[in-house]
């Protein structure tokens, strides 16, 4: 297998989500992999499951059950250890909490921005249909990614 791409993300642990990440980089790894990024339907049916719920655990707002990277009450700015927060529907941790996760759409056409899901400085807004946008060139301490499998 050839030799991953080269880049210089903020990898402070091993166990912990790559961040610090645009996501041209992530987009690049995805595609070295042989995945790709997720497109923003696939995340959100992936953290949301068939039954629209409101979290990957369901309806009911519960902070145990994630990690969250931004420095919100009783959580530590940083990352947690990948797998250790409730499960979606379809059996992926972390789907909320632990890190922003780039997603392949692009929600203009343009190419200026690229969708990010799964995190949020505030409570509140730790529902599975939160999302937000950025320039693909951006990096944050937060901003991750995860990779969709091939059919």
């Amino acid at each position: 297998m050839p030799q991953a791409p080269s880049f210089n993300p903020n990898w402070a642990k091993r166990d912990h989500p790559v961040v610090n990440i645009s996501w041209f980089d992530a987009k690049k790894y995805s595609e070295w992999a042989g995945d790709s990024l997720p497109t923003e339907a696939q995340w959100e049916k992936a953290a949301r499951g068939t039954d629209g719920r409101l979290y990957p655990w369901g309806n009911d707002w519960d902070g145990k059950k994630l990690w969250c990277s931004e420095p919100i009450v009783d959580r530590p700015d940083g990352t947690s250890p990948v797998g250790g927060f409730t499960d979606s529907p379809f059996g992926l941790s972390d789907m909320v909490g632990n890190g922003w996760q780039w997603c392949a759409d692009d929600p203009d056409g343009t190419g200026s921005f690229r969708i990010l899901r799964g995190v949020s400085p505030l409570p509140n807004f730790f529902r599975a249909a939160n999302r937000n946008w950025e320039e693909p060139t951006f990096k944050y301490k937060s901003i991750g990614f995860r990779c969709a499998l091939p059919a």
